[in-house]
């Protein structure tokens, strides 16, 4: 039995959930590719596939053995190319999550990343929860803040700075604040995880100087991927991280509201499933984020 081409066979199947659908997708008779299957299980000593008349899945060890073939097919094909192509090119699908704070201003730039990667696809999810790293089969999950779970490889790719910006609409209609104060006289759009609270509790501070302010917003965003377009419809003020928004103060879409006066800072992290063998197309996306997140550079 050629064990690496059953093993490409099974991630296959798992990779299209049928039988019919991998064995289309591999060029293969399917009855080529339960045979290989079948003599896997074999060698391997257990069953990879619950199989019914209608559906297959995985058992428990097949899941198992699924994340460690992938692994190696995966690093398979990278050496193949690079290889091929005499350089160190990453290659193959990237899995990314991306918190929603990072992910318009990862998006609007990820034309560059495609022309200094041509051999890399991207495939995004968005997502500011840990879990799916696991459970999307992700190979980088790029968050903003401190992540309570350490078990996890993590990488610090920059900082992101908390401001409040509003549109030049708004701010014309409404009158600008002067102090931290004022914000309660304004509409107040947030965004808070579904867990949080509805409300928003601002600490600002200016030299010695430091005041916190209770708000009860207009609007929450729960995901945070509509906040902008709310600003910049003239909604109201909000809290963003100056680099999401770069771009729009650059353009004078946004403006920014008590400007003297901080609001703190968030690190920007890369996560990834493992410590060891990490992807080259994860390491060159991670790269090319920390210049988005630093400076907007691509």
């Amino acid at each position: 039995m050629d064990k690496l081409r059953a093993i490409k066979f099974f991630c296959g199947v798992v990779e299209a959930k049928s039988f019919v659908a991998a064995a289309h997708n591999l060029d293969v008779p399917p009855s080529v590719l339960s045979k290989a299957i079948a003599g896997l299980e074999r060698d391997i000593d257990f069953r990879l596939f619950n199989r019914t008349t209608r559906r297959v899945s995985l058992t428990d060890n097949g899941a198992n053995y699924y994340e460690r073939c992938k692994r190696l097919v995966v690093e398979l094909e990278e050496a193949e190319v690079v290889t091929r192509d005499h350089d160190a090119r990453p290659v193959g699908k990237l899995l990314a999550g991306l918190h929603p704070a990072v992910n318009r201003t990862v998006m609007t730039r990820i034309r560059h990343f495609f022309a200094a990667y041509p051999t890399i696809q991207v495939e995004t999810t968005l997502s500011s929860t840990i879990a799916t790293l696991i459970e999307d089969k992700l190979d980088v999950l790029i968050t903003v803040g401190n992540p309570a779970d350490s078990n996890y490889a993590r990488q610090k790719i920059g900082t992101g700075r908390f401001i409040l910006v509003a549109s030049p609409e708004y701010l014309r209609s409404r009158g600008e604040p002067h102090q931290p104060s004022d914000l309660v006289e304004h509409q107040i759009v947030i965004s808070a995880r579904r867990d949080a609270p509805s409300y928003a509790r601002w600490k600002l501070t200016k030299g010695s100087l430091s005041e916190t302010v209770f708000i009860t917003p207009r609007a929450v965003s729960r995901e945070s991927v509509h906040l902008h377009d709310a600003c910049l419809g003239g909604a109201g003020i909000s809290r963003v991280l100056d680099f999401s928004v770069r771009d729009h103060l650059k353009r004078g879409d946004l403006k920014p509201v008590l400007a003297d006066w901080a609001l703190g800072t968030a690190p920007v992290n890369a996560l990834y499933p493992s410590r060891k063998n990490i992807p080259a197309k994860a390491r060159a996306f991670v790269n090319f984020v920390r210049g988005v997140v630093r400076d907007g550079a691509p």
